[in-house]
C-alpha cells in the first residue's frame, strides 16, 4: 500500500512539473521584504499582503519538509535553530538578509538560497 502511495505522488509530481514553476531569490526577496514590513506593522497594499503571504506559507513548507526527510531518510539535520527554535517570522527576516547581502543569490533558485541562508545562520554544532 505504501509502495501505491508513493508511486502515485511521483506520478502526479511528474505531471505538474511543467506547471511549477521554480521561484529565484528575486521573487522571495520582494515576496519576504514584504513578510518583514508586514510583520513590523507597516500598512500593506493587497499585492503586497499576498507576497507576504506566499514568503511565509513557502518557509513553513521548506522547514516542514526539511524536517520531516530527516526523521525519514534518518540523516542529520542540514541546519540546527536555536534551542527553544525559531519562527517563521524570524526565518523570513534571515532569508531577507541573505538576499540583500548576497545579490549573486537572486538569480539562484530560492529553495537553494533558504537552505544556504538557514545553513550559515543556524549551524550545526561540528559543521
Amino acid at each position: 500500500m505504501q509502495k501505491l502511495f508513493w508511486t502515485c505522488i511521483f506520478i502526479c509530481s511528474i505531471s505538474l512539473a511543467p506547471q511549477v514553476q521554480a521561484k529565484d531569490g528575486a521573487y522571495f526577496l520582494r515576496a519576504c521584504e514584504a513578510a518583514v514590513k508586514q510583520a513590523d506593522g507597516a500598512q500593506m497594499t493587497l499585492e503586497d499582503s499576498l507576497s507576504a503571504l506566499n514568503c511565509m506559507t513557502y518557509i513553513s513548507g521548506f522547514r516542514e519538509a526539511l524536517a520531516l526527510n530527516s526523521k525519514i531518510s534518518k540523516t542529520p539535520k542540514l541546519y540546527c535553530p536555536p534551542e527553544g527554535g525559531v519562527t517563521h517570522e524570524q526565518v523570513a527576516r534571515v532569508f531577507t538578509k541573505f538576499l540583500q547581502s548576497n545579490p549573486e543569490s537572486l538569480s539562484q533558485n530560492g529553495s537553494l538560497s533558504l537552505y544556504i541562508a538557514l545553513s550559515k545562520n543556524y549551524p550545526c554544532v561540528g559543521s
